[in-house]
């Protein structure tokens, strides 16, 4: 789950609650009821009609948390927004047959997935207000591979990133809770990180990837939105805009590739852009935001130690 959203009653994500709405709503629609009929069915994170049934998890609970409150009059901007753009997208999108509705966090890139029989029928990955397909957010080696490896041989620069790994890791104090302030030795630390990893981690990227195989570079690319499905269609509810990726279109996707090169777009402080270009043409921009972790559940929540907030958009 995300950070607290001080933008809805309960604090729960944009994103979670958006998934439960885009469930309810599609049930809705489906059984020609009202959403909010749909919602008073819930309960142990099920809801049991005779032709659909819905499943959910601890997140949905959350997601029903705010709901219940909106309806009870602690409404929000934040939540009336979601709410009325959701239920606008499922009311004009046309879904295929199904009979089960799945919102799992162990779902990998579904927020939603459709079963018909048994059989996943269709996933939506859902999206508020960004279109990221991807998103990596922690020093790991394993964590760093699984996205950079998917283009690249990524192995020449494991050894000088776990090398250095120590060196910005080490818990500092923030200022305060409250405002989360950095400490000087905090953004020392930040700062060290976001070098580091610019350094090593894009450095070997951008050097790998002037002899990448172009369809390693397209299969990556889509497996960036399916997350290893067939298919999936890429949902950003605020403009109602939907997108069907598959990966039947490696092969087209390869033929298109060209020169790939390198342009960066950074902002002052704690942001910088690696933006990959395709013949010239922006193909796909990796967004690096310097954030924080609790450094352990044994130390003062205070002490933090840093981690990158990675964001891939692509552009097919």
């Amino acid at each position: 789950m995300g950070q607290k959203n001080k933008g809805t009653h309960t604090g729960i994500g944009t994103g979670e609650l958006s998934e439960a709405v885009f469930a309810f709503a599609l049930i809705g629609k489906t059984l020609n009821v009202d959403m909010w009929d749909v919602l008073t069915q819930y309960k142990d994170n099920e809801a049991i009609f005779d032709t659909v049934s819905f499943y959910g998890d601890g997140k949905t609970d959350e997601a029903v948390a705010e709901l219940n409150a909106y309806r009870s009059g602690f409404k929000t901007d934040t939540t009336f927004e979601v709410i009325n753009s959701t239920v606008r997208f499922v009311k004009g999108y046309s879904f295929p047959s199904f009979d089960t509705v799945l919102n799992k966090g162990a779902s990998g890139k579904d927020d939603i997935a459709l079963y018909l029989d048994g059989e996943r029928v269709q996933g939506f990955s859902l999206k508020w207000k960004h279109d990221n397909a991807y998103r990596q957010q922690s020093v790991n080696w394993s964590s760093i591979n699984a996205l950079y490896g998917m283009f690249v041989d990524m192995d020449g620069a494991y050894a000088s990133w776990d090398s250095v790994i120590p060196t910005f890791t080490t818990p500092a104090l923030r200022y305060s809770t409250a405002k989360g302030d950095y400490s000087d030795e905090l953004r020392t630390q930040t700062d060290k990180m976001m070098n580091d990893y610019d350094r090593i981690i894009w450095g070997e990227f951008i050097a790998r990837m002037s002899e990448a195989d172009p369809k390693r570079v397209a299969t990556a690319l889509l497996t960036l939105y399916t997350g290893g499905n067939d298919d999936i269609t890429f949902v950003e509810l605020s403009t109602g805009k939907a997108t069907d990726v598959t990966m039947d279109s490696v092969d087209a996707l390869a033929s298109t590739i060209g020169r790939i090169g390198f342009e960066r777009n950074d902002s002052t402080g704690r942001t910088r852009r690696l933006i990959v270009t395709n013949d010239g043409v922006e193909m796909m921009t990796f967004v690096f935001t310097q954030s924080t972790n609790r450094a352990s559940k044994h130390m003062d929540r205070d002490y933090r130690i840093a981690k990158p907030q990675v964001y891939v958009e692509v552009t097919l």
